[in-house]
């Protein structure tokens, strides 16, 4: 394979070649700019740019890609982006105009948008398929996603029940979180718009959009961050108005409290994703990871194709650093593996534990669950907080166990013990399970950043309510803590089992769902005691294996 073949070479059984020589429009990139960034990186060569003039503030933008853009014309900022991360295309065609014309929308496949209302009432106007979002304020839900086709119910008159006051035009810091997953899932919408018909379609969307009519989404409340309802505009209209016209405060968690908190990072693959986010709310890092980025990294990942060959933690610091600019960060890196076979290693990482004294650990090997294990233990007996993200075979789905030091179940309390490891998973087509399954001791995933973004952004998030004093936490984490519900599982494709059920008990796209001791299956014993933290539970599914 060639340069650009190994870059694609993760995503290809997802996707093929089917998104080469599409046309996509976008539209206010300050909140887009990460929709057009997938899209490029997994074979999109041809976007138009609208609204492409206007001069990158200190706002989202900047925050995803580094003060370097600050005050540049936008739609050359998002282009030099593109063209830096992947270095090996040479015929990217970007064309920036002020505003969308009829001639030129003849030339489309989709408009991806955000904004307000007006907005979206102008783009409209085109006989182009769209996906458009809005976030929200003073209502009870924190954004809003639609899709508009010929093919679908019209959500017109849903998007004028909502005052503009309720819109943001704009978001500070502290909305990061929620923009974050509005833009995952219009980006996943989008992408499956441009699959239908293809080997690759998505049924469980097609299902829900196309054979429910059920286009208009509604994201996020003050009771879960990952509460999702996807609705009917036209025959739900009733109870989106009802919705908007109460008058109701998400409370946003205060994460720009967190510059002193020290975390942690090991392992810097997909992870990386979840570094170049939290940079913007911490400023004191340490990232441990013994390998170089891969040909086969960038295309999911957070660094560019110029840092293939380079060691992770080095190349990762040298970006962070370029991208806060002049804003004080400390950084250190190391190159240990930290393995469960290797005593010394283990020794090691010990010493650094004391000497560094992190308030947070994301533990994101990506390798045995034994490493995992040793890695955790030592983590509790010192009582520090950590986290365990893993994605399922395709990244179809994305699990994170949360630990919160002394306190609740730890991780071995978790892996391996709950009803949903006992659990059916999601069929992958042939291409996938070939990638997947060719190594059973070191998995390779087959996905594109579709997916491992939004995995990112909701270890992202739990990681901030983690570090937060107990005090200020969301009431929602607070109560998982309490009901020791700790292992929290996300899908970016929903599909059921031959049993019926929903693979790993999520329901739709974007759905979060969370799980606990009070799921916990031991065969044959009615209690169990954790071999590492020594709390007792009692068991409530217990496995009979008399007689067989």
């Amino acid at each position: 394979m060639n340069d650009l073949e190994l870059y694609f070479n993760r995503v290809m059984p997802v996707i093929g070649r089917q998104l080469e020589g599409k046309r996509i429009a976008f539209f206010n990139l300050e909140l887009t700019h990460l929709i057009a960034d997938a899209f490029a990186r997994c074979g999109v060569r041809d976007m138009l740019f609208i609204d492409s003039a206007k001069t990158v503030d200190q706002g989202p933008f900047v925050l995803s890609y580094g003060r370097q853009y600050a005050n540049r014309n936008i739609g050359q900022a998002i282009a030099q982006q593109i063209i830096n991360h992947n270095q090996l295309i040479a015929d990217w065609r970007h064309e920036q105009v002020e505003k969308l014309e009829a001639e030129q929308a003849k030339s489309l496949d989709l408009i991806v948008a955000a904004g307000n209302i007006a907005d979206y009432h102008e783009l409209a106007r085109f006989d182009v398929p769209m996906v458009f979002f809005l976030m929200l304020s003073g209502v009870p839900v924190n954004s809003l996603v639609l899709v508009k086709h010929p093919e679908l119910p019209d959500p017109s008159s849903a998007l004028d029940s909502i005052r503009s006051e309720n819109v943001l035009t704009s978001t500070d810091i502290g909305y990061r979180l929620t923009w974050l997953d509005a833009s995952d899932l219009a980006m996943n919408f989008a992408k499956a718009l441009l699959l239908r018909g293809s080997p690759y379609e998505r049924h469980d969307l097609e299902d829900l959009m196309f054979g429910q009519g059920r286009n208009l989404v509604l994201r996020g409340q003050a009771k879960w961050p990952w509460w999702i309802h996807y609705v009917n505009p036209e025959l739900k209209l009733d109870y989106i108005q009802r919705v908007m016209e109460q008058r109701y405060f998400v409370p946003q968690p205060p994460i720009n409290i967190l510059q002193d908190k020290r975390v942690m990072v090991i392992g810097c693959g997909t992870a990386s994703l979840m570094i170049g986010e939290l940079i913007n709310f911490c400023r004191s890092l340490f990232l441990v990871d013994p390998k170089s980025f891969s040909a086969f990294n960038p295309v999911r990942q957070l660094l560019g194709t110029d840092a293939v060959g380079q060691a992770k933690p080095k190349a990762l610091i040298k970006h962070l650093t370029d991208k806060i600019g002049n804003k004080a960060g400390e950084f250190q890196t190391s190159d240990l593996k930290v393995s469960d076979r290797d005593p010394h290693s283990l020794e090691q990482f010990e010493a650094t534990l004391d000497s560094w004294q992190p308030d947070l650990v994301v533990v994101a090997t990506g390798r045995t669950y034994d490493d995992n294990y040793a890695i955790c233990e030592l983590l509790r007996r010192r009582g520090i907080k950590h986290v365990v993200p893993t994605a399922f075979p395709g990244a179809t789905h994305y699990k994170n166990i949360v630990v919160d030091g002394h306190e609740g179940p730890c991780y071995e309390c978790i892996r391996g013990n709950t009803s949903l490891d006992y659990a059916d998973g999601v069929d992958l087509n042939a291409e996938a399970r070939e990638m997947f399954y060719t190594d059973v001791d070191d998995p390779t995933q087959p996905a594109t950043i579709f997916e491992t973004w939004p995995s990112s952004h909701s270890l992202l998030r739990l990681s901030m309510e983690l570090l937060l004093d107990p005090t200020l936490r969301s009431e929602w984490f607070t109560s998982c803590l309490a009901e020791e519900r700790t292992c929290f599982v996300g899908a970016n494709l929903t599909q059921k089992t031959d049993g019926g059920a929903y693979a790993y008990g999520v329901t739709c796209p974007g759905q979060m769902v969370v799980y606990g001791m009070d799921e916990l299956i031991r065969v044959d014993q009615d209690s169990y005691t954790c071999p590492t933290c020594r709390r007792s539970y009692s068991v409530r599914h217990k496995i009979n294996t008399e007689g067989s």
